[in-house]
């Protein structure tokens, strides 16, 4: 996930109709009782959402902000949500500045899908929450855990 993702804004195209991919709801125009008329219909065409980080040696950070309003997105419209990995970063904490390691900081409220990388902990980092800084610690070390809770929800099977 490199950037911020709004699934309610992506629209779905059914057969006669289109509506909202994640929440299912769409318009369609048919025939009741001889006349036609819009019908409401609920179903959708997203069943399941997988995301994840990019792992690699030249992957680029994900924002914990970024996969929890996708997750956010997920619960409220009732479908199951997958978080595979957070790739290569995890989030840093605070380290004094210029602490060495791979370091990753971007700000939500200007430059909401860019995150600029360097060498030795930043200097200035907001505890308040519009700056983000991600540590590369590797695959392995970061995780797939959202807010305390790992997401392996999968689509009901249907017979």
């Amino acid at each position: 996930m490199l950037g911020p993702v709004d699934l309610t804004a992506i629209e779905c195209r059914e057969v006669g109709g289109k509506g909202n991919a994640l929440t299912g709801h769409y318009s369609r125009v048919g025939r009741i009782e001889g006349e036609l008329k819009s019908l409401r219909v609920y179903g959708g065409c997203l069943g399941w959402v997988i995301c994840g980080g990019e792992s690699g040696p030249n992957a680029r950070p994900s924002s914990r902000r970024w996969v929890r309003a996708l997750q956010e997105q997920c619960t409220s419209a009732g479908r199951p949500f997958f978080f595979k990995q957070w790739g290569e970063w995890e989030p840093a904490g605070l380290c004094p500045a210029g602490t060495a390691g791979r370091f990753a900081f971007g700000d939500y409220d200007f430059d909401r899908p860019r995150f600029h990388q360097v060498d030795g902990f930043p200097r200035q980092f907001d505890m308040f929450g519009a700056r983000a800084v991600l540590k590369r610690v590797g695959k392995k070390a970061a995780g797939r855990v959202l807010d305390g809770r790992t997401w392996n929800e999968v689509p009901e099977v249907r017979p």
